[in-house]
């Protein structure tokens, strides 16, 4: 054949061959991209389905109504939808294996919507990073209506979301709105722009403000090594006149995905940052410096290993104030160990250090711990708790410490002040010593002192026997007027009180007694004291040598509304006629039978409240203004005269 003749049947099979091509290649890579995407789906736990795929001969590949979901707990896990995707494919890229020939030359994704809630079921399957990152696109250019990120504890909100990158090139980068809700924090970002750099596999999206003071210098996410399960990013952020510097990376070992993070931020506002945050409660103060570090499986926390050093200066929130607050903590080998925590407040210190070993016992963990500080103003370290300034004052210090290993438990902590004032009650002296000696824990001393006055007491509770306890305490006042003392019914007390109190018991259940001695009465009680009830076995009041005997309940459920119900053991009765008009002020004991018998009496904080059977009358106590005011006349029956003994 001459060679002119094979020229032409040559070009004539070429161009047959492109005719062929044309006409065959739409059908061909459509069928063959649809199988392949749903193939890999199924192997990533994922269900995909598409409403048209079209492939014009060597023109980018497009994709119509494209829906992504996978199943989680609760529900759908992750599902993505896209009206249209557009995607142009290197030839090249099949002939070339090189991890640095993309196959995707360019990837356009309009109008997304993608959510991610909770977490994936367990049987979800594993998904293919080395085909992900085989797909890693030259270009790309992607915009989202809505992105949702929902957890338990958290959400995060994204409208109208756009990125772009070009190799080599900056992009664009731009959020109309981003939404942060969760238990103490709601807030929005509007407006959201940036810069983005995509680089050989390598992200930067950078200059991104967020508010005044508060901008992300460059966010760098790192896919080089996505072929072998590894994603790693950095993060630089300008924050409130100070700085915060944060690396993460993943990647899986085996079956299991390592975390790994660590950063620092020093000279934080949070004068600035609480109002960017929306606190309603004023916050002063800076972060000077911190650390941290963590490595290992979220899922798997007592394999891992963490780490954090705060230090906090011239902290303040609303009337709490300190000047140095400093934390540092390690968590390696199911041990957690405080290496400090140290508060410093002006003549104010305390030091706390300890280590816990975590284990399946989980009711009887190894621990050891020290605490030690130096209190000279009493009212601004309680300040710092939430108490009120002027109803503590004084000084106090603290040494102590605890040992438990084994189910054994040694150790002691002593506090003593001297010129004290505790809840507004002024003290001259506090003592009190607590000992540790497995399983059981001693108060070995506790007493309180003001001149002549004193509250004491002493016990122990032994935890291997049902947390069983045994308490027993007295107190002596003088004059009850300096302490302000006020009970219903009674109004404010005066004169001399002694108090003897003694309780044994466990945990299901305690006896109770308790004797009570004025200048004017005496009072014995007996009960049995079970969950938020004292049952009163036994209840005495002795006036103007009058005895009247009851029994009854002590409702203790509404601290508030603590609810006395008592029953006369012997006939009691009511000796005066109770006007609505009048309010209650103090009791008398009348000898005789005179007036209507009582069957019950029942006394809240504000009312009293009076039965015979058939009637009911409730009559108020009375306030400081409250006028008319009478006491409560009781007639009781006088006390049998003993027998002479016979001569």
């Amino acid at each position: 054949m001459a060679a002119k003749n094979k020229l032409v049947l040559a070009l004539s099979l070429l161009l047959l061959a492109l005719a062929l091509g044309s006409l065959l290649s739409p059908f061909v890579v459509t069928r063959a991209i649809a199988f392949w995407l749903r193939h890999e789906a199924r192997r990533s736990g994922l269900t995909v389905t598409m409403a048209e795929i079209r492939a014009p001969f060597l023109r980018p590949v497009e994709i119509h109504g494209l829906h992504v979901i996978s199943a989680g707990i609760g529900g759908a896990h992750l599902e993505i939808t896209a009206p249209r995707v557009e995607a142009a494919f290197r030839l090249a890229a099949l002939l070339d294996r090189s991890e640095h020939v993309h196959a995707l030359r360019f990837l356009r994704v309009e109008k997304a919507r993608v959510a991610v809630r909770g977490r994936a079921i367990a049987s979800a399957g594993k998904i293919d990073w080395e085909k992900l990152g085989a797909l890693l696109p030259e270009q790309f250019d992607l915009s989202a209506d809505h992105l949702l990120f929902e957890q338990s504890f958290a959400r995060v909100e994204m409208h109208d979301a756009h990125i772009s990158g070009l190799s080599g090139k900056s992009g664009a980068f731009s959020v109309a709105s981003v939404q942060l809700r969760g238990p103490h924090l709601q807030k929005t970002f509007a407006d959201v722009r940036g810069v983005t750099r995509w680089q050989d596999g390598r992200l930067t999206i950078g200059s991104v403000r967020l508010l005044d003071g508060f901008e992300i210098d460059s966010l760098a996410l790192d896919f080089t090594r996505l072929r072998a399960t590894r994603l790693a990013a950095d993060l630089s952020v300008t924050l409130f006149a100070g700085n915060m510097r944060a690396n993460l990376a993943t990647e899986r070992v085996g079956d299991t995905r390592i975390w790994e993070a660590a950063g620092s931020a020093s000279g934080i506002s949070l004068s600035q940052l609480a109002r960017s945050l929306g606190l309603a409660e004023p916050v002063s103060g800076s972060l000077r410096a911190s650390k941290f570090s963590f490595r290992g499986d979220p899922r798997d926390l007592l394999h891992a290993t963490a780490s954090v050093w705060t230090e906090l200066t011239g902290f303040s929130w609303s009337k709490r104030n300190a000047d140095v607050i400093m934390l540092g903590a390690n968590f390696y080998e199911r041990t957690i160990q405080l290496q400090e925590l140290y508060l410093k407040q002006r003549a104010n210190e305390l030091t706390l250090s300890g280590e816990t070993s975590l284990s399946a016992d989980w009711l009887n963990p190894d621990f050891r711990g020290d605490i030690s500080g130096s209190i000279n103003d009493l009212g601004q370290f309680a300040e710092l708790f939430g108490a009120a300034a002027d109803s503590f004052a004084g000084t106090a210090a603290i040494r102590g410490r605890v040992h438990a290993h084994e189910r054994k438990v040694d150790g002691e902590l002593a506090i003593t002040g001297d010129a004290l004032t505790i809840l507004r009650i002024p003290a001259d002296s506090l003592t009190a010593r607590l000992t540790l000696d497995s399983p059981r824990v001693q108060l070995s001393e506790f007493e309180i002192r003001r001149g002549e006055d004193f509250v004491r007491g002493s016990g122990q509770t032994d935890f291997a026997r049902s947390r069983s306890f045994q308490f027993s305490g007295d107190s002596w006042c003088h004059d009850m007027t300096q302490y302000r003392a006020r009970l219903p019914l009674l109004g404010d007390l005066s004169g001399n009180l002694f108090l003897q109190l003694d309780a044994t018991g466990d945990e299901k259940a305690a006896t109770i007694s308790l004797a009570a001695q004025t200048s004017d009465a005496r009072i014995a009680s007996h009960g049995t004291w079970r969950g938020e009830n004292i049952a009163l076995d036994s209840l005495s009041i002795t006036m103007s040598d009058l005895t009247a005997a009851f029994t009854g309940t002590l409702d203790l459920a509404d601290p508030k509304n603590i609810t006395l119900t008592l029953s006369p053991a012997a006939q009691v009765r009511l000796a005066q006629n109770l006007d609505a008009g009048i309010c209650l002020h103090g009791m008398e004991w009348l000898g005789g039978d005179a007036g209507a018998p009582l069957l019950q009496i029942v006394i809240t904080p504000r009312q009293l409240v009076l039965s015979d059977g058939a009637t009911t009358q409730t009559l108020p106590f009375c306030r400081e203004a409250d006028t008319p005011a009478q006491p409560l006349r009781l007639s009781v029956p006088a006390a049998a005269p003993r027998p002479q003994p016979t001569p």
